[in-house]
């Protein structure tokens, strides 16, 4: 599960300093050199929801998240009266649907819980207007309190359209009906308990909206690109329209819907697949082979969003012959979502969102929006099931038209679905591309340069992905026969209901379990399960390389600044081989190594860069060091933008100075981004010597001048052009907090580190005029506090993203203190509302027990 190894890097020295000392450091300097913890890692304690919601997930792993997938949609298709053996069937349809189990490999961990407390959710709501008030209230308020615990806001945020959708049609039957006092009543109503469940986890949210601000989900101060253009082509409220739109789902990959590889499948190499590179000259499979089997427009997918072609059948169905509000709630919400879902594709449509939806803007993966069509496909396909479970004659239904009855339902919806299957089974070409943008641009760039195999080549890939797209046409075909042929049997009274039931519900399971086991499996190689890890395996997320050793032997060994390193390091050894001891064990390599870097991460204070990964798209640095990367969603903007404009081309520069032999100390010479952020060491190979950067500044210094700049644009243009060492770039709005202050080039002023904790650096400076000192820590004006002998003083930003303060002369204590006061306020308003809320839903229950609730479900 890639994005939990991902979470234990970038939590690493969150979870250590838990361990350590018993409370929330809620900063940490681990990733993108500093970020606050709130979307990465924080115990709120006192919220009483998180207890319930451990126990929900306390199942094995990985069934937990498809038993958690099925059991909500049961508990809602429950609600709606279906017979059980249906709502079972129907929750193992929802459960399987293949995107939901892709998720599971990529470790979206939270995600999956989100999607799983979707239905509940609705359910609630359901309950509630339909009379069984008390009940609804109870379980639509406990179960957003657990949506929002899991804490995927943009799958929250997507379940808000389903239920907004469902207000709505409720408001219009209660205004025909004469009913709107009982409809406020009944919202009013359902208003409280999502405010206890938002109090519940008041503190995640709360922070969550206050960082979401100065994050990359916030608005940009620069009104420019790192190449000088304007941003307005880009530029939102929130998110970037690029970022995005990044994923954006292909109006042709729709068709994965029924057809799971009508795209390809998921990002890999076609390898020497015989089946598909069946009528491929054999000089041409080699080359066909080192080729994507994803030839769709995403720039990576590790799978797509199949429903299963049983369950779309019965949607269209249901479309027809259902007649419910409900059905045209679920056919609107699908609309949207198709629509949302295919991004930069429908870029006008998409746009009016970014433009004018509340919130639609700080969300990136259009793609994401499709779980609305994964819970209201099978939601419509399984009410259509219990319609013509309970009534077989609406098999039989004709449509009308001016009060005469023509032609019979299930057969044409049946006759139009096979023909359109089989036409793109028969004809692909005609209907479907079988290259993606970037492969047709350089396909199109070799024609023209005369490549006289290249048109070979295009026709031999060609013919390979049109071998896998008919094999799954194919497949649909033939399941969506299977299913045709069962109902035709219940028409005809050939079976009963029973029956109907469990054979309809069988292929429906084994259709999707085999598109599931695709990404999913127990297949093995060389005699160990592809899949599986063995638990001793994972204690620890990621093992030091060679670089990484390295830099922890020369911190022990050379280390002059804190001298005792050593000793603490033996000393934190020593304690942990006794606990070890007491247990009849010792320690391994593995943990020892663990209890050095941290001790070297509590007692150090540098930043290593790391460019022989994804420097910004991993977390493994993270694990062990203070890293200028990480792996985040939602890093603070000024530390993006500082990237795009700096610290990107700074490593371009430096790797092309060193690959020429220029040694280290002149390498990083005006690397003013890398020198100020404390970048002590650059791992550009993980099995060789690290290289050391002789020009770090280290973690503060004094300045002898200071540019004064009018914009922000001005601010961070300026970090390249000036020596950072001795010039800070500062906003022309604190000029007035600098009188009297008198910059020197005394080279015997300094600043010193003296401890270390995420949230709370304590220095001491020395000097003999007023100065102002810059420190290499990323500014954040929510929740930082700095004193100088206990009083307090202005947190400067200075050099774009960096802390500065101006420091009296003489020898001083600064200490910096991370503490929103949010934090304790929030954990108490979590205790009460979530004790309330609980409170509630057992007396609910107490009451149900007890036979008094009375109230019924139309």
């Amino acid at each position: 599960m890639g994005d939990i190894s991902n979470f234990k890097g970038m939590s690493k020295e969150i979870m250590d300093f838990r361990e350590l000392y018993g409370s929330e450091p809620l900063w940490t300097n681990s990733m993108f050199s500093g970020m606050p913890a709130f979307q990465i890692s924080v115990n709120y304690t006192l919220n009483l929801i998180s207890y319930l919601y451990k126990f929900l997930l306390s199942f094995p792993r990985p069934a937990e998240f498809i038993f958690l997938y099925a059991l909500g949609f049961y508990v809602l298709l429950r609600t709606l009266k279906l017979e059980y053996r249906l709502a079972i069937f129907g929750s193992v349809a929802f459960a399987l649907s293949s995107y939901f189990i892709v998720i599971i490999m990529a470790g979206h961990s939270s995600k999956a819980y989100a999607i799983a407390f979707m239905a509940p959710v609705l359910a609630g709501f359901i309950l509630t207007y339909n009379g069984k008030v008390l009940q609804g209230m109870a379980l639509a308020g406990i179960a957003m309190a657990l949506e929002l615990r899991a804490n995927h806001i943009q799958i929250t945020y997507y379940l808000g359209f389903i239920l907004l959708f469902y207000i709505i049609a409720e408001l219009i039957r209660s205004y025909r009906n004469k009913l709107l006092p009982l409809f406020i009543r009944r919202t009013l109503a359902l208003g409280a308990v999502m405010v206890f469940a938002l109090l519940a986890n008041f503190g995640n949210i709360y922070n969550t909206l206050v960082y979401s601000k100065y994050s990359t989900r916030g608005p940009s101060e620069l009104t420019i690109k790192s190449d000088g253009s304007s941003n307005n082509d880009i530029k939102t409220t929130g998110l970037d329209r690029d970022y995005v739109t990044q994923w954006s789902y292909g109006i042709e990959e729709s068709l994965t819907f029924i057809i799971p590889d009508a795209k390809g499948g998921a990002t890999a190499l076609l390898g020497n697949d015989e089946k598909a590179m069946k009528g491929v000259s054999p000089q041409m499979r080699q080359f066909v082979g080192q080729n994507n089997h994803y030839w769709g427009n995403q720039s990576i997918t590790q799978g797509p969003v199949y429903l299963g072609i049983i369950i779309v059948f019965l949607f269209l169905l249901g479309l027809i012959s259902i007649k419910s509000r409900f059905k045209w709630v679920m056919l609107a919400l699908g609309l949207l979502a198709l629509a949302l879902s295919w991004g930069k594709n429908m870029m006008w449509f998409t746009d009016l969102f970014l433009n004018y939806i509340p919130g639609y803007n700080k969300f990136r993966a259009v793609t994401m929006i499709l779980v609305i069509i994964e819970f209201v496909t099978p939601l419509l396909a399984v009410l259509y099931l219990n319609r013509i479970y309970r009534t077989p004659s609406v098999l039989s239904n004709k449509f009308k038209y001016q009060g005469k009855e023509f032609g019979n339902k299930f057969y044409i919806v049946s006759g139009v679905f096979a023909f359109g299957l089989f036409l793109l089974y028969l004809t692909p070409s005609t209907f479907l591309d079988f290259f993606s943008e970037r492969e047709m641009s350089y396909f199109s760039a070799q024609l023209a340069e005369g490549n006289s195999q290249i048109q070979q080549f295009i026709d031999a890939l060609k013919e390979t992905r049109i071998n896998i797209f008919k094999a799954d046409a194919l497949r649909s075909i033939a399941f969506f026969s299977v299913a045709f042929i069962i109902l035709l049997l219940y028409k005809t009274k050939t079976i009963g209901q029973s029956a109907l039931v469990y054979t309809l519900g069988l292929f429906i399971a084994v259709d999707l379990w085999f598109v599931d086991k695709r990404y999913l499996n127990n297949d093995k190689e060389k005699g160990q399960y592809t899949h599986w890890e063995k638990k001793k395996d994972t204690q620890f997320a990621f093992l030091p390389n060679e670089a990484e050793l390295n830099i922890l032997e020369r911190e022990l060994v050379l280390n002059t600044i804190h001298p005792d390193l050593n000793e603490k390091a033996e000393s934190a050894l020593a304690l942990a081989s006794e606990k070890k001891k007491k247990n009849k064990s010792r320690l391994s390599t593995a943990e020892k190594n663990n209890i050095l870097f941290r001790t070297l991460n509590f007692n150090t204070n540098f930043r290593v860069l790391n460019i022989s990964a994804s420097t910004f798209n991993e977390s493994s640095t993270s694990y062990f060091f203070k890293s200028l990367g990480g792996y985040h969603g939602a890093k603070l903007k000024i530390y993006q933008e500082l990237i795009e404009f700096e610290i990107q081309p700074e490593i371009q520069e430096l790797i092309n100075r060193l690959q020429n032999g220029v040694p280290p100390h002149i390498a990083f010479e005006n690397m003013n981004a890398l020198n100020m952020l404390n970048t002590q060491y650059l791992i550009y190979n993980p099995n060789a010597e690290p290289v050391e950067n002789p020009n770090n500044l280290g973690s503060a210094w004094f300045v002898n001048d200071i540019k004064w700049v009018t914009t922000p644009d001005e601010a961070i243009l300026s970090i390249k052009d000036l020596d950072v060492a001795t010039t800070a770039i500062i906003s022309d709005k604190y000029t007035s907090l600098f009188t009297g202050v008198n910059p020197t080039s005394n080279p015997e002023k300094k600043i010193v580190l003296k401890d270390y904790k995420p949230n709370e650096l304590v220095y001491e400076s020395e000097a003999s005029n007023t100065e102002f000192g810059v420190f290499s820590e990323i500014y954040y004006p929510e929740g930082w506090t700095a004193t100088i002998d206990g009083n307090l003083s202005e947190i400067i930003r200075v050099n774009y993203v960096l802390r500065g303060l101006i420091i009296p002369s003489g020898k001083h204590k600064i200490v910096f203190t991370f503490n929103p006061p949010t934090y304790t306020t929030a954990n108490t308003i979590s205790l009460i509302s979530s004790t309330l809320l609980l409170l509630f839903g057992l007396w609910v229950l107490s009451k149900i027990f007890r036979g008094k609730l009375q109230g019924r479900v139309e």
